[in-house]
């Protein structure tokens, strides 16, 4: 799956796509030059668990197919969605979002799907209180 993701990105952009580091948890195989060569760097084998660590500013590389009107028509209509938030500030989705994830990150892996359970209960919340209001 690593493999998978390196190629996509290697392909799909401009930058040289090189992890910083690759850690395995299987054992490593006598022969590791495959994995060297595609991964273009010396995995860990035996570790706790499996991970791709990537260089951050890779990740805002651009794409080779990048299409600039597209962009702009995709920021267009978010910012035309978060005009008509309930709150009508779109200022306040970052920390309302935060504030969601807040407690996922501190028990691990946050989750889009807890984010958003969490963001469709508030609604109610907001809305069952304008009703009462």
């Amino acid at each position: 799956m690593f493999a998978s993701f390196l190629a996509i990105a290697r392909s799909e952009t401009t930058a040289a796509f090189v992890p910083r580091a690759l850690t395995l948890r299987r054992t490593a195989p006598q022969d590791v030059s495959e994995h060297e060569r595609l991964f273009r760097i010396g995995p860990i084998f035996g570790a706790s668990e499996d991970a791709l660590v990537l260089i951050r500013d890779l990740l805002g590389a651009p794409l080779r197919s990048a299409n600039a009107a597209l962009a702009a028509t995709v920021e267009r209509f978010a910012e035309q969605q978060l005009a008509h938030t309930p709150s009508g500030d779109s200022a306040t989705v970052t920390p309302r979002v935060r504030a969601c994830l807040a407690p996922e990150i501190a028990g691990g892996t946050p989750s889009i799907r807890a984010a958003s359970r969490q963001s469709r209960r508030k609604k109610q919340i907001r809305s069952a209180q304008r009703w009462l209001s």
